[in-house]
C-alpha cells in the first residue's frame, strides 16, 4: 500500500493505525540506516530487510519513500540511487512475505513511475475540507464547549491547513489560555492560533 498527500495529513497515523488493526508489529525501515556512501550497499540493507520479512510477519513502513524511489530519469541522481530504485522493484517483485508492506511520501511526483503498479493500492491523504477542520476543532476542544459558530469561524481561519497544523494551533490556543492564567478560552484566542497556522514558515 502507498500513502501519498502533503505532510501533516494522517499518513504515519494511518501506518500505526493500520498495524493495530491487523495485530502486527509496526516496524519502521530507518533510511537514516538504510544509505551508505560504499557501492551497492544500501542496496544490500534493503535485500536484509526483505529477507526479515517472511521470518517476522509484520507491517513494514518505508516513510518518505521517495529519497529510495526517485525517478529513474533524473539527471541530476547518481547512478547509485538509480540502483537503488532497481533493486527495490525487483525485491517487491520477488516478495511472498504475508505480511504489509506500506510506503509513505509527501511528493509522490518524484516517483519512478514504475513503482506505483507494484502497490495494490494507492492512497491519496488530502487536505482537511472546513468541515473535517471544524470536527477535528471541536474534538480536540471538546472539553470547552465552544459554540458552533467558534468552531465554524476558526475552521474558515485555518481553510488550507493541514490536520496537523490545526491540531497544533489548538493546542497552542489552549497555551494563550492558560499562561493569561485563565480557566476560560476565547474565541480570540482561537482566532489567533488559528490565523498564526498560514503565518509560520513552511514544515514549522
Amino acid at each position: 500500500m502507498l500513502l501519498y498527500g502533503p505532510p501533516g495529513c494522517g499518513k504515519t497515523l494511518a501506518a500505526q493505525a493500520l498495524a493495530g488493526e491487523l495485530g502486527l508489529p509496526l516496524l519502521t525501515a530507518r533510511l537514516d540506516a538504510l544509505f551508505s556512501r560504499f557501492l551497492g550497499a544500501t542496496a544490500v540493507h534493503l535485500k536484509t530487510i526483505f529477507e526479515e520479512m517472511p521470518r517476522k510477519v509484520g507491517v513494514y513502513f518505508f516513510d518518505e519513500f521517495d529519497s529510495i524511489a526517485k525517478h529513474r530519469g533524473d539527471e541530476h541522481e547518481v547512478g547509485e540511487m538509480r540502483r537503488v530504485v532497481t533493486s527495490f522493484l525487483q525485491l517487491m517483485d520477488a516478495d511472498q512475505s504475508p505480511g504489509l508492506i506500506l510506503a509513505a511520501t509527501n511528493y509522490e511526483k518524484l516517483l519512478d513511475r514504475a513503482v506505483f503498479r507494484r502497490f495494490d493500492m494507492v492512497v491519496e491523504f488530502a487536505l482537511p475540507s472546513n468541515i473535517l477542520i471544524e470536527r477535528l476543532i471541536a474534538k480536540r476542544l471538546g472539553r470547552f464547549r465552544l459554540s458552533r459558530e467558534s468552531t465554524r469561524r476558526a475552521a474558515l481561519a485555518a481553510a488550507g491547513a493541514s490536520f496537523a497544523d490545526v491540531a497544533r494551533a489548538c493546542d497552542d490556543a489552549v497555551r494563550t489560555m492558560v499562561l493569561s492564567h485563565r480557566s476560560t478560552l476565547t474565541n480570540e484566542d482561537l482566532a489567533h492560533a488559528m490565523t498564526s497556522i498560514h503565518s509560520r514558515p513552511s514544515g514549522q
